[in-house]
């Protein structure tokens, strides 16, 4: 036997393998026996170091894989907010060029804004509004409203109505930025169309007054 090996056996110190060699030895079996079954050992350990090293492979790759995918949702998850932003801030859709509003049977009506221009219906009105090339908005409406100008520019604005007559007209007008205007289809002038400033409301004849009372609740 092995002088190291006998040694390591008589102290204590040898694993199992060695243990078994060391007992057939002193049992008297062939030196052949005792020198393979070490080795045998020693392939069995390389066995595990391969499945270890095989393992952690597997791992490895699948964390590598994990991070791709995680990579892949946060660029598609920007992608995504960049379209939407883009989708948010486009003005020339048909749906953010014309909007409708009406006012009938509810007891009041809330201001609605298009593109700068504050609006608030009377009492049986309705407006539509159109955004043309450039500065422009274009209103169609009947009944009355209120119209305020809260962007930083000067609106140009034709407005379309219906003369007594039933002949349509237009009329273009400039609605200065941060002022207010009542736009009114009263019998009161001959094409029946009032195009007043907000701060001049008090100025009107007292039947106009009473009309304007009826259909705004709050001036």
């Amino acid at each position: 036997m092995n002088p190291e090996l006998l040694k390591k056996c008589l102290s204590g110190e040898a694993n199992s393998a060695e243990m078994e060699a060391f007992h057939q030895w002193m049992a008297g079996a062939p030196e052949d026996v005792q020198e393979h079954s070490i080795p045998c050992e020693a392939a069995t350990g390389e066995r595990l170091w391969h499945q270890i090293r095989r393992r952690n492979a597997i791992t490895d790759n699948r964390r590598a894989a994990r991070k791709i995918l995680a990579f892949s949702a946060v660029a598609a998850s920007i992608l995504l907010l960049c379209l939407l932003a883009f989708l948010f801030v486009e003005t020339d859709t048909p749906g953010n060029r014309f909007a409708e509003f009406r006012h009938y049977h509810e007891p009041s009506f809330r201001e609605k804004n298009f593109h700068g221009l504050q609006v608030k219906l009377g009492a049986e009105s309705n407006v539509r509004l159109e955004k043309r090339d450039g500065n422009r908005i274009d209103i169609r409406f009947e009944g009355c409203l209120l119209v305020s100008n809260t962007s930083a520019e000067d609106q140009y604005t034709a407005i379309s109505y219906c003369q007594p007559n039933g002949i349509a007209a237009t009329r273009k007008i400039l609605l200065r930025k941060g002022k207010s205007c009542l736009l009114a289809y009263y019998p009161y002038k001959s094409d029946n169309l009032l195009v007043m400033d907000n701060r001049s409301l008090t100025d009107l004849p007292p039947a106009m007054a009473m009309n304007v009372n009826r259909d705004f609740i709050r001036l």
